[in-house]
């Protein structure tokens, strides 16, 4: 398991208000000592329950995340606003840089 991408799978967003594998799974990833050391899942339960549980879970996780996406990007919008420098055209005689990639 590459450690790197564990991590920032499971670590929470700010603009969703959680981690991607939450978002995609519906719940917390398992911790690799979880795995090694074989502990149980929390509930037990059937399959139809699961796959219920589940649903609500990402229903909800959606919800939740759409409305944190909102949030955060009224807040950038706020913060690109407050930075904003009141753009001023060049005069007809003034020098400007040029950039010429080479072909």
């Amino acid at each position: 398991m590459n450690v790197i991408a564990y991590a920032y799978n499971t670590s929470t967003h700010d603009a969703t208000g959680c981690g991607p594998y939450e978002l995609v799974f519906g719940r917390t990833a398992r911790t690799p000592i979880e795995i090694d050391l074989d502990i149980p899942l929390k509930n037990p339960c059937s399959q139809s329950e699961y796959s219920q549980s589940v649903r609500r879970s990402l229903r909800s996780l959606k919800q939740s995340a759409q409305q944190n996406l909102v949030a955060s990007r009224s807040q950038q919008k706020r913060y690109h606003d407050q930075h904003l420098k009141e753009w001023v055209p060049f005069s007809l005689d003034s020098s400007v840089w040029l950039r010429r990639p080479k072909p």
